[in-house]
Formats: structure tokens, C-alpha cells, sequence
């Protein structure tokens, strides 16, 4: 799984794994597909991001939040303009 932020787990499984030493395993804790089971291997401090390493992520953030709160009425809009007919025999 990688390093990890806070905020990115469930409050109880990130309590937790936060809590547990290097070379510690926690769970098994449920998850979406069943159960895990976690294993911390080193901590690392928290630090500032660097705007260099997180611009694309960011710009894709704001990105994927406009598109988000405009999809539902552009797709009201493509349907308020289409002319759809059926016909039956």
C-alpha cells in the first residue's frame, strides 16, 4: 500500500495503525473487499508539500471537482435539446 497520510483511512483502522510500532501488524480489519490485515514497517514525519511534486495532483483535484458539479446539468441541457422520436409499428 505505500506511506500513508492521516486522513486518508477509516477513523478506526487509522487510529489504529498510527498507534502500532514498526514492525507491527494490525487486524485483521474489515475493508470493502473482506478483511486486511496491515503491517507497519516505518514511520516517516509529516512534511510540506512541494508545489512542484503536487501541481498535477492538485490541478487534477479541481478539475475532477468542477466537472463533478457541472455534469448533471450539461446532461439536462443535451437532453432539454435533443429530438428524440419513436416510432411503433
Amino acid at each position: 500500500m505505500g506511506f500513508v497520510p492521516r486522513g486518508a483511512l477509516q477513523p478506526k483502522a487509522e487510529a489504529e495503525i498510527f498507534a502500532a510500532a514498526p514492525g507491527a501488524l494490525v487486524g485483521p480489519m474489515p475493508v470493502a473487499a473482506g478483511f486486511a490485515l496491515f503491517r507497519v514497517d516505518e514511520r516517516r514525519p509529516a512534511q510540506a508539500a512541494i508545489l512542484t511534486e503536487v501541481k498535477e495532483d492538485i490541478r487534477r483535484a479541481i478539475l475532477v471537482e468542477k466537472i463533478s458539479k457541472e455534469w448533471p446539468s450539461y446532461l439536462q441541457s443535451l437532453r432539454d435539446k435533443a429530438d428524440v422520436q419513436t416510432q411503433t409499428s
